[in-house]
């Protein structure tokens, strides 16, 4: 009888370590395949440098000059942290179709990309409930990282002209436009006065 329970004892424990050695690789399958895809996706970036060979004039003048040059910086991807990875952009001999470009995108899918690096701080968190948000206004309608004409905020027109490019009310208008007010969070508090609301025209992209 004793040697049974001893005999049983050993099967038991033997089955007990059978079951940890078997989770224990089936968990290291699961980390390694968790692993791969950031693998491959981060050796599909080619570096701000590599851009820079075909895009010479855009990375001097509209890049390493503007506030976006550092997201070059410490892990950052540069370019192509507006634009993703460029490897398969740059096998494909420059092949438009392998890399995100702005030009032509959905008014929310180019504030998408924009707010996953500014969503942060008052005035961009406020971004998604926003007039310009809700009349389908996205980021490059009035900022240009490349073209900017204006450096401060990199607009692409000095104020109050760029707002007048969309707003129907014009600067000779006998009704003044309050220009004091906070474009993507103007929803926070009500106007300082009665002014009318402002209806938006078509939309420009300053884009590339």
């Amino acid at each position: 009888m004793t040697r049974n329970k001893i005999f049983f004892a050993g099967q038991g424990l033997l089955l007990v370590l059978l079951l940890i050695l078997v989770s224990r690789a089936a968990l290291a399958k699961t980390e390694d395949t968790k692993a791969k895809p950031a693998e491959n996706e981060s050796s599909q970036y080619v570096g701000s440098e590599t851009c820079q060979g075909c895009h010479e004039e855009i990375y001097k003048k509209g890049f390493t000059s503007t506030p976006h040059y550092k997201t070059t910086l410490q892990k950052g991807h540069g370019c192509e942290s507006c634009h993703g990875p460029g490897a398969a952009h740059v096998e494909g001999g420059g092949d438009k179709t392998k890399i995100f470009s702005f030009k032509d995108k959905p008014a929310s899918e180019i504030s998408g990309r924009c707010m996953e690096c500014h969503e942060y701080g008052a005035e961009h968190a406020n971004f998604d409930r926003s007039q310009h948000n809700v009349n389908d206004v996205s980021c490059i309608a009035c900022h240009s990282t490349h073209q900017a004409k204006e450096p401060q905020f990199l607009l692409v027109e000095k104020q109050p002209q760029l707002c007048f490019g969309c707003h129907t009310r014009s600067a000779s208008s006998a009704t003044p436009i309050r220009l004091d007010h906070s474009p993507l969070s103007m929803n926070r508090s009500k106007p300082k006065a009665a002014v009318p609301v402002i209806s938006l025209t078509a939309q420009p992209t300053h884009a590339c």
